[in-house]
């Protein structure tokens, strides 16, 4: 029994053709109620499938469709065959090629030129110091940096259905050579590897022996809008801000917009401009401190979030928009 909808659609029986050995036919009916607009659009939705893949549907007055497909067995062999294949394919173990410099050491896939990898490791180790410097921290010694030719075993790797990267902690990076709204890998090496040097100051100010339980809680609080700001920032992802409507129209995402990744990753495309933005007005010293407080920005810069917002957008608005 499937309902949709207050059983505006309601599978009445399935069964099928026994005449030939082989399974044949497979009959499902269905009990619309076409007084339902939802069921409409599944009458029109059937019969184009029925024309796309050769499958056939009749329609019998207005409350019942018989839906009817050949061969079944051809089909449903197919489909066993693609499944064994795809189940085969990533339970192999993934041929991976190891690569060690004084602060990183990459695990890649094979398949990725060696040459990248070197020119890689020359962009991480030339910002390993920078970055550090910048957030007045001693990142990790060694940072386990690991890359993935193919999505898929970077998903099955981390777990992370909605991104291109993500770190463990740290002292281990994790991303894909070919990442989502990114075309350098470089960028997303040290944008991966500036988040584990964020991580690591707010580690510094914990009370220790620190309690992870604790920590993780509290870390889970932290606001997006600066976490990946810093990171587009130290990255140097910098969007022109006249390639984006939504700022050469005036209407500038507040703090909660740039909070929520669902609503466009819009701090992905100002997070540059929102630190240059702190630095240049505050100074260094005032980022840190909104780093170690989560983000507040009223205690640390003395003006409300939507002020905050506003005085961001002038700021664009004066440098990149005139």
């Amino acid at each position: 029994m499937a309902e949709h909808q207050a059983n505006a659609c309601e599978i009445l029986s399935v069964f099928y053709s026994s005449r030939h050995p082989a399974i044949e036919h497979l009959f499902v009916i269905f009990n619309f109620d076409f007084s339902n607009s939802i069921c409409s659009g599944w009458q029109f939705a059937i019969a184009m499938v029925s024309k796309c893949f050769n499958v056939r549907c009749d329609f019998c007055g207005q409350s019942i469709m018989i839906f009817r497909m050949k061969k079944l067995k051809k089909i449903l062999l197919i489909l066993a065959i693609l499944f064994l294949t795809f189940f085969i394919i990533i339970c192999i173990p993934e041929n991976r090629k190891e690569i060690k410099t004084k602060h990183f050491t990459f695990l890649f896939s094979s398949s990725i030129d060696t040459i990248k990898i070197a020119e890689l490791s020359d962009v991480l180790e030339g910002n390993y110091l920078r970055i550090g410097n910048d957030l007045k921290t001693t990142p990790a010694d060694n940072i386990e940096t690991n890359i993935y030719a193919q999505r898929w075993r970077y998903i099955k790797a981390t777990k992370n259905w909605g991104g291109s990267g993500n770190i463990e902690g740290i002292s281990k990076l994790h991303f894909v050579e070919q990442a989502w709204g990114e075309t350098d890998i470089k960028k997303v090496a040290v944008h991966e590897f500036a988040h584990t040097v964020t991580l690591k100051l707010l580690l510094d100010h914990e009370p220790q022996p620190i309690n992870s339980k604790d920590f993780d809680k509290k870390f889970s609080t932290f606001p997006t809008w600066l976490w990946e700001g810093i990171s587009v920032y130290e990255a140097q992802q910098f969007v022109d801000p006249k390639s984006l409507p939504f700022l050469s129209n005036g209407s500038y995402p507040n703090i909660a917009e740039l909070n929520n990744r669902s609503k466009g990753g819009k701090i992905y495309k100002v997070g540059f401009s929102v630190i240059e933005y702190i630095i240049d007005q505050y100074g260094q010293q005032k980022l840190l401190e909104l780093i170690i407080s989560y983000g507040n920005i009223s205690k640390v810069l003395g003006v409300t979030e939507d002020v905050f917002s506003k005085d961001w957008y002038n700021f664009v608005k004066q440098k990149y928009l005139k």
